[in-house]
């Protein structure tokens, strides 16, 4: 099927990276209510991260014009909280050592940890990565053995291997 439907593929950034696309767009979603967007609620339009892409800039577009206002997680990050930005492609020791760190803290009593608390967890010492980066240090430790991925909500458990690496 995907074959059928892949007919012609096209490839764009995502939006967060492409931030002179978000007001056109933003004014294509709601048309002639643009007029009524402040100044600050454009600011917080253009400096948002779009994790969920155009999608989310749809709907908050669609939000905009039924209820006259911007979402309040538009609103700029509290302190404490976390705005999750994309790191570069990087592969660093460091950024594996940390995660790895931070599996073995919680699966001291067998259990996996998922990704999410992952990312809070990283969030907390102030390190920002995407989800996209985090699948693809979580893969690299599996196949290197010093994790084991459960399938469904079983999260990930670091492995002997796992321990005797971070204990060198």
């Amino acid at each position: 099927l995907l074959y059928r439907l892949n007919g012609f593929t096209i490839h764009l950034e995502p939006l967060r990276c492409r931030r002179d696309d978000i007001l056109p767009l933003f004014e294509y979603f709601v048309g002639k209510e643009m007029t009524t967007l402040s100044q600050d609620d454009r600011q917080r339009l253009v400096s948002h991260s779009w994790p969920g892409n155009v999608r989310e800039l749809e709907n908050v577009a669609s939000y905009f014009k039924l209820m006259g206002v911007l979402p309040e997680y538009l609103k700029e990050a509290a302190p404490g909280e976390c705005s999750f930005i994309i790191s570069p492609e990087v592969k660093t020791t460091s950024d594996h050592d940390i995660v790895l760190n931070i599996i073995a803290e919680s699966t001291l009593h067998g259990t996996g940890i998922g990704r999410g608390q992952i990312l809070k967890k990283l969030c907390a010492r102030n390190i920002r990565i995407g989800e996209g980066v985090l699948k693809r240090i979580l893969r690299e430790l599996e196949d290197e053995g010093f994790t084991k991925a459960s399938l469904g909500r079983g999260g990930t458990i670091i492995t002997e291997k796992g321990r005797e690496y971070l204990s060198k």
